[in-house]
């Protein structure tokens, strides 16, 4: 498991970045899991991962900004 913070969210990968991965990321408020599915090869580069989840955060912090 391979943990990371980012903007208030504590951000696990359950196992190394495969075909299917799961991450769970959460705050103090907030919690969700996630199921990536990497179809190409570059996808599975864990740079290029760890930067579909932080866009996944961000998108999940723009929709919560929207509700309130």
């Amino acid at each position: 498991m391979i943990n990371i913070k980012y903007k208030g969210y504590n951000i696990e990968i359950m196992g190394a970045v495969a075909p299917i991965t799961t991450v769970r990321a959460y705050s103090n408020t907030d919690d969700n899991k996630w199921i990536f599915k990497n179809h190409n090869p570059k996808d599975l580069l864990f740079h290029v991962f760890i930067n579909k989840v932080k866009r996944t955060i961000n998108d999940r912090l723009r929709y919560l900004a929207q509700m309130t």
